[in-house]
């Protein structure tokens, strides 16, 4: 019997050799904020190096683990924002940068000065917005070692992105509440 090129069968060996591909490879990542250094989590932002997703290098860089590290990169991402959920200036932001795309569009089609003011008036609301001052960890740690931790250490190799994050939203509930 021959295989018809999208039959059932072709399709079901494909998601059978990606599980196989995706199991196999699981005991030497970090899969889940649950486990994740916030020191690995701050490395991968400042350097763009997701090989700090690999819990050992055994397999090296190769194409197939950076397509894996990269899809598990935004599985991990898409945790963090499902834990403490969108800020309000990221919120702005993800509302300019569509705003962004609707003007550029709107221009392409008009080619109208108006539409050329709208296009430049978004762009330098998001340089405005890009320009604005982001986390810095440091600070942040130190806060969380002075008001949660009570001086104690806070060491970012042993504690997991999860358990920072959940010190942060501990300190925002406290001073939302007047604590």
């Amino acid at each position: 019997m021959q295989l018809k090129k999208n039959s059932s069968l072709s399709y079901f060996l494909l998601i059978w050799h990606r599980l196989l591909w995706f199991v196999g490879f699981r005991p030497y990542f970090y899969t889940s904020i649950d486990e994740l250094p916030i020191y690995n989590w701050w490395q991968i932002h400042e350097t763009g190096d997701i090989s700090y997703l690999m819990l050992n290098n055994k397999f090296g860089n190769t194409r197939k683990v950076v397509e894996y590290c990269t899809e598990l990169w935004d599985d991990l991402k898409q945790q963090q924002l499902d834990y403490i959920g969108v800020s309000q200036e990221y919120s702005r932001y993800l509302k300019l940068v569509a705003d962004l795309a609707i003007a550029k569009l709107q221009y392409a089609i008009s080619n109208d000065n108006w539409d050329l003011f709208k296009l430049e008036l978004v762009q330098s609301e998001l340089e405005e917005l890009k320009a604005m001052p982001q986390e810095d960890s440091t600070e942040t740690k130190a806060i969380i070692e002075k008001h949660w931790l009570n001086g104690q250490r806070l060491d970012p190799k042993k504690t997991t992105v999860k358990e920072y994050y959940s010190y942060i939203k501990s300190l925002q509930n406290l001073s939302t509440n007047g604590n």
